[in-house]
């Protein structure tokens, strides 16, 4: 398992028990202590303010931060003004929503957002967008503490902003799981830690500052693996003089965990050797030293504007779409000089640090080069006489680049559909093989007999060899003994496959038992089970065992001739 063992702290509030059961599927062995939680304003005058403005019209905009902010505000405003007028007045004028939670949030209200904020969902991107827009009487929901940088980058583009605040954070009402947590972590019981929220480091510090240990957490915080979900979370460890290992490829916290478990063992392997053998060839560092080279060798966070994660990229168009991204550059109008320098020097980052490049990363590179050099040739003078316009050398990289983005969208969202349904539904067939009143065990799969029976081939090989003439054993004899075994079985006692196998005398016997529990299967005469993870496979009568029970085995001898 990626983790393998290794020990994560997680200071998930909300979402707690579905953390806990991601960490242990990636192999983990979590801790998972809640941080903070969302406590609603004594006072509601700014929300009641806001919504005596908003039905006189005097914003143009509304944005939304969070889903549960928007919820909880739209509870508070519903106990003084009627629904419909709410409604009325949200839908004459602009509503931005910060992402996917406040967009399913006023979605529930029977509302469409007109803008959602591009990914990774934080204020820089929410103030790009509002860079273009002509709104300027905005109304803000705001959560937590105020975003000073969010609001003063507003005001600096003209904006008139009126703050709405409807609730802020606290630490959780039992701080003694938090506390136990800080405990850990300067005693060196954590490997990894995940942070989903800018506010929980701030709270982890709150409660490390009163029992005075504030100093030993921030040096175990930098000793550990850290991943961040994303910018904001990351420069919020910056003001503690941490820094982020890690950020996911796209906000979430499946991919958190996931992508953090595909690349901390590596990374800790790689620390590991550079810290004993010293970086660069000079002979052991002191360990301070080395840990700080380490840092600047190996963090895909860093003071750079770009971040390179250097072992999450699929291919060149992959690379390529997340220094676009980064750089919050429109795709349709690239600066082919800035990506063609920004892309060279991951390739020389990843050479320093020996791993392979792929062919196509270097084709990509030639490909850049080319680009560059024809958008450096003046244009055709015999095209300008004849008001053609010249083609674009970087339309066709373009139209590559969106069609990996819709694959790549589409990837996605059917990686967060299968960690959905790994994690909240239970297995919707295993009503078929038990009663409710029954312990269901374990559906097993062909595979899992396949490999079985290999075992079973396996282990006859140490058997000395015994010549049996004329032994006539056919499939249909071997389905009247597995009957014969069940009649015979008592329903607390299970008919084990392996054991009935290892009980034949040749190898032709254990092909054709084999083949007629396959047949039995097949037909929902028999299930098969195990009663937990890599148990003996068991065998148990099916929905059809005694209608079955009436066809002639030489029936299904026939379909093997």
């Amino acid at each position: 398992m990626p983790f393998n063992g290794l020990r994560v702290l997680s200071l998930e509030s909300r979402r707690a028990e579905e953390m806990d059961t991601l960490i242990r599927k990636q192999g983990g062995e979590p801790f998972v202590a809640p941080s903070m939680r969302e406590v609603p304003l004594e006072q509601h005058d700014e929300a009641f303010t806001f919504a005596d403005r908003l039905l006189r019209g005097e914003f143009d905009c509304v944005i939304l931060l969070t889903g549960v902010g928007t919820r909880l505000l739209w509870k508070t405003l519903l106990t003084r003004y009627a629904e419909d007028d709410l409604k009325r007045a949200l839908q004459r004028l602009t509503v931005i929503v910060r992402g996917p939670k406040p967009s399913a949030a006023i979605r529930e209200l029977g509302l469409v957002p007109d803008v959602q904020v591009p990914e990774p969902n934080t204020w820089r991107e929410l103030l790009t967008v509002m860079q273009e827009r002509p709104e300027n009487k905005l109304a803000l929901q705001e959560y937590g503490k105020p975003n000073t940088d969010l609001i003063d980058g507003l005001v600096a583009l003209g904006k008139k902003v009126t703050p709405v605040r409807i609730y802020g954070w606290d630490l959780p009402e039992d701080t003694a799981p938090l506390r136990n947590a800080a405990a850990k972590l300067i005693a060196g019981d954590f490997d990894v830690v995940l942070l989903t929220t800018s506010t929980q480091i701030v709270n982890l510090m709150k409660i490390a500052e009163e029992e005075g240990i504030a100093k030993q957490v921030v040096e175990s915080l930098q000793s550990s693996f850290i991943g961040s979900i994303g910018p904001t979370t990351s420069e919020t460890l910056e003001e503690y003089g941490l820094k982020a290992d890690f950020e996911p490829s796209h906000p979430k916290m499946g991919l958190l965990v996931n992508e953090a478990a595909a690349m901390v063992l590596q990374n800790r392997d790689r620390t590991r050797a550079l810290a004993s053998e010293g970086v660069g060839g000079s002979g052991p560092l002191p360990q301070s030293d080395a840990q700080q080279e380490i840092i600047k060798r190996l963090s895909p966070v860093s003071s750079s504007p770009l971040n390179f994660h250097l072992d999450q990229y699929d291919g060149p168009l992959d690379l390529l779409l997340d220094l676009i991204r980064k750089q919050q550059i429109d795709i349709r109008d690239i600066p082919i000089a800035t990506i063609t320098s920004q892309y060279l020097a991951y390739l020389d980052k990843a050479r320093e640090m020996d791993l392979d490049i792929g062919a196509e990363f270097v084709f990509m590179a030639a490909t850049l080069i080319h680009i560059k050099s024809r958008l450096l040739l003046p244009v055709d003078p015999a095209l300008q006489k004849e008001g053609e316009t010249a083609e674009d050398p970087r339309e066709e990289l373009v139209q590559r680049l969106l069609e990996h983005q819709r694959f790549k969208d589409a990837a996605e969202m059917l990686q967060q559909k299968r960690i959905i349904e790994e994690n909240v539904w239970s297995n919707p067939q295993m009503k078929h093989f038990v009663s409710e009143n029954e312990d269901p065990g374990l559906a097993v799969g062909l595979f899992d007999l396949i490999k079985a029976f290999g075992e079973v081939l396996e282990r006859i090989k140490t058997r000395p060899v015994i010549e049996i003439q004329d032994e006539e054993i056919s499939i249909g004899d071997m389905v009247l003994h597995v009957r014969s075994l069940l009649d015979a079985a008592k329903t607390d006692k299970p008919v084990f496959i392996l054991r009935v196998m290892e009980q034949q005398r040749s190898r032709r016997a254990m092909i054709c038992l084999f083949l007629a529990v396959l047949e039995m299967v097949k037909s929902q005469s028999v299930v098969v089970l195990q009663a937990d993870l890599f148990g003996e496979i068991a065998l148990a009568k099916g929905e059809r065992f005694e209608e079955d029970a009436a066809q002639p085995p030489a029936t299904i001898e026939e379909e093997y001739k």
